[in-house]
């Protein structure tokens, strides 16, 4: 059965969105990097890193995030010439992701505001290709939409046999929206650079109690706005 033609045509026009604005990022005038961190260093996985208590390590086995909607910002205006597409960053392809950006030469950036994740326009609009494609393992379903975040590895600190922790952030249904809106204010001139640290998320779960989270609600919004509030920009 063909698609309702409004409906295609929908589909059509973000489509062609999105590939016309990551062919004019890519002619652009500068980049954003966003970094998977542990205590400031990027991670790396399968290795084990200790723990803030210094009494259990922990180990990723995999680590995957959108980032959506990214502008940079000088005194309030908009200096990028249209929003990043959607990026997943994926630790199996390196802890250091950059971004390219369009803005104009020569300026002066004091702000980065982006997505942790997805908005409801693209989850409603059922999988894409690219970063956006099923295969990624990082959709569940229409009716469940992208999952945002994805950590997976082991803890000594969780009181299962296999110690293996499970958190698939997710969820654009009202009250538990999982994307979280970033705005982080950075220094003038220089380089945009974003920490993920993974290290300050973790010392705030209770990997006792909370190890896994494999499904949209209440505790996969918390801890998304969790993880959304431990960003920070990188200052010379």
């Amino acid at each position: 059965m063909m698609p309702h033609p409004t409906i295609a045509h929908r589909i059509g026009a973000i489509l062609l969105g999105w590939l016309i604005c990551a062919q004019v990022l890519h002619a652009g005038g500068g980049e954003m990097t966003i970094r998977l961190v542990w205590q400031g260093q990027p991670v790396v996985l399968e290795k084990p890193y200790p723990t803030a208590s210094g009494a259990d390590t922990i180990v990723f086995s995999k680590i995957r995030c959108y980032v959506s909607d990214l502008r940079v910002y000088s005194r309030g205006q908009c200096l990028t010439a249209t929003a990043s597409a959607p990026c997943l960053l994926d630790a199996k392809n390196g802890s250091i992701h950059p971004i390219p950006l369009e803005m104009p030469a020569e300026t002066q950036v004091d702000e980065i505001r982006f997505t942790l994740g997805l908005d409801s326009t693209v989850n409603v609009s059922g999988a894409y290709g690219g970063d956006l494609d099923p295969t990624t393992g990082m959709y569940w379903a229409w009716q469940s939409g992208y999952i945002n975040c994805k950590l997976e590895g082991r803890a000594t600190a969780i009181p299962t046999q296999d110690h293996q922790f499970q958190f698939h952030l997710g969820g654009y249904r009202s009250p538990y929206l999982s994307a979280v809106p970033v705005q982080l204010a950075v220094s003038p001139g220089a380089p945009l650079v974003v920490d993920i640290p993974l290290d300050a998320f973790f010392s705030a779960v209770n990997l006792q109690a909370d190890y896994r989270i494999m499904r949209p609600g209440a505790k996969a919004h918390e801890m998304s706005q969790l993880l959304g509030a431990t960003l920070k920009s990188v200052r010379p």
